[in-house]
């Protein structure tokens, strides 16, 4: 069955069905952009704020493509059924209908243009949180690293004196010993168990 376009679609029908077209392309573009992150955040296994975020964009994006299916579907049966007065093919009713539909369709398009727009600054706040985060960590981490080498350096420095004393310690009774053997007198230690 051949229909010609020229003897059905009128103007109006032709206007709001090509702009409902072009919302609808750039709603599935949008749809297309949110299930790409989505998987992306999958394949990173993230969870939390950024997936809420990219949920909540898809239901969006897909809540607002199917009125823009509708309207492109029913522009389409308009421009291929034969108008009911062909001596008068636009009527004022056709084109209020126009504008509605066109407005409909054009904020329908901003919602999801705008909808976009915060997504994106949402995740860019979501990233520089998780920097400042990460940041912080380092911050902590280093502050804790040097909490830790500060007692490691005590318990070393405890170490080393404990270590002189016991040398200086021994180096005195090997010397009292030492003198004790050479004037044939029992060393001092001799009286203990195990000596």
């Amino acid at each position: 069955m051949y229909v010609d376009l020229r003897e059905t679609a009128n103007p109006p029908e032709v206007l709001w069905t090509l702009i409902g077209a072009l919302a609808l392309m750039i709603n599935l573009w949008l749809l297309r952009d949110v299930q790409l992150d989505a998987r992306a955040l999958d394949r990173r296994g993230q969870n939390g704020a950024k997936r809420i975020a990219v949920r909540t964009a898809i239901g969006i994006q897909a809540g607002l493509t199917v009125p823009q299916v509708i309207a492109v579907v029913i522009g389409v049966v308009s421009m291929l059924t034969h108008p009911e007065n062909p001596a008068r093919p636009v009527t004022t009713t056709l084109v209020v209908v126009t504008v509605g539909i066109v407005l409909i369709e054009a904020s329908l398009t901003l919602v999801a243009l705008f909808t976009r727009v915060r997504r994106a600054q949402l995740l860019a706040y979501l990233e520089s949180t998780e920097r400042d985060v990460d940041g912080s960590r380092h911050v902590e981490t280093m502050a804790e690293l040097s909490h830790n080498t500060e007692i490691t350096t005590e318990a070393r420095d405890a170490a080393q004196q404990t270590h002189d004393e016991l040398t200086t310690a021994l180096r005195e009774n090997t010397a009292v010993t030492i003198e004790a053997r050479d004037e044939g007198k029992k060393p001092p230690y001799a009286d203990r168990e195990g000596a």
